[in-house]
């Protein structure tokens, strides 16, 4: 049987209600953390940041200036900048639409973007010796009144400029936290007693629902059991084994094209390492669902 949407907001309420004033409902959280949390979820709006970044490399790659810029770097160095950019590119195009379940090849973007940028980096040497060259051979007349020289090269600079632009912000992303996040299915949050990471964790899940996507919230407290998985079957009214409601979340989320999240806040309040490692080797099986704990700083060794 499927994990009912109903079933998830119905867990998210009795957390809010447990939680007591640990959940300010007027308080809001910005629940991207500039999209780590996105990216660990391996959402749409996730993928449509990568795909952007993706699209404007691509873009700048085959912009009309890129014959003048080979007539400026000459034939040789510029089929070495268009081979690195054409690996690239391939790169890009490996990365799914959607989808929880493959690894997406952020260490190979990167070390290709950075030989790009390396090349780039050459390009804009010789652009600058070019640039010397031509204003030596035709300098500006200081006596004569209005005598404008427009810059030379403009256009393979421009060219030039929108690819180190573009490839560096691809950089930037597929070395940032969020891409970090994707190739990841358990993530700990620790703070300080008081810091805002129930209220968090509900806002987050919160958020996801809206957006239909599979997530399901505990607090650490409610487990009274070694066998953790006791205690969510029973908090979810789940009638069937844990292997069941695994794979059924996994379906749910691989359905969506998405990751399930299941949640547990404040681990430290529960029954101990055994439990949550337990539960982390247990969902490590399903390349759908992540693990997300919250401890309080000071009792990370229990998770």
């Amino acid at each position: 049987m499927p994990i009912t949407t109903k079933n998830q907001n119905k867990r998210l309420k009795a957390v809010i209600n447990t939680a007591g004033p640990r959940y300010t409902s007027g308080f809001n959280v910005d629940v991207s953390i500039s999209g780590i949390f996105d990216g660990f979820g391996r959402t749409f709006a996730f993928y449509d940041q990568l795909k952007k970044r993706t699209r404007k490399f691509v873009s700048a790659v085959q912009s009309y200036d890129s014959k003048k810029a080979q007539g400026l770097l000459g034939d040789k160095f510029f089929a070495k900048l268009l081979a690195d950019s054409t690996v690239l590119v391939d790169l890009t195009k490996k990365i799914p639409d959607a989808g929880g379940k493959v690894v997406l090849p952020f260490e190979s973007l990167y070390s290709q973007a950075k030989k790009v940028n390396k090349r780039l980096d050459e390009a804009f040497t010789i652009l600058r010796e070019k640039k010397e060259d031509k204003r030596k051979k035709n300098p500006v007349d200081e006596n004569k009144k209005n005598d404008y020289r427009p810059e030379p090269f403009n256009d393979e600079s421009n060219y030039l400029n929108r690819l180190a632009n573009e490839v560096r912000e691809l950089m930037y992303f597929v070395y940032g936290r969020a891409a970090k996040a994707a190739n990841q299915n358990f993530i700990v949050l620790r703070g300080e007693a008081g810091s805002g990471k129930t209220h968090f964790l509900c806002d987050l899940t919160k958020h996801r629902l809206e957006n239909k996507l599979p997530t399901l919230v505990f607090l650490g407290q409610e487990f009274d059991s070694t066998d953790p998985w006791k205690t969510i079957l029973q908090k979810i009214s789940w009638t069937g084994s844990k292997d069941q409601f695994l794979q059924s979340l996994e379906k749910t989320a691989a359905n969506k094209k998405t990751r399930a999240f299941i949640i547990v806040d404040a681990v430290n309040e529960g029954r101990g390492r055994i439990v949550w490692s337990k539960l982390l080797d247990d969902i490590s099986r399903y390349k759908s669902i992540s693990l997300i704990l919250s401890v309080r700083m000071g009792f990370e060794f229990i998770v």
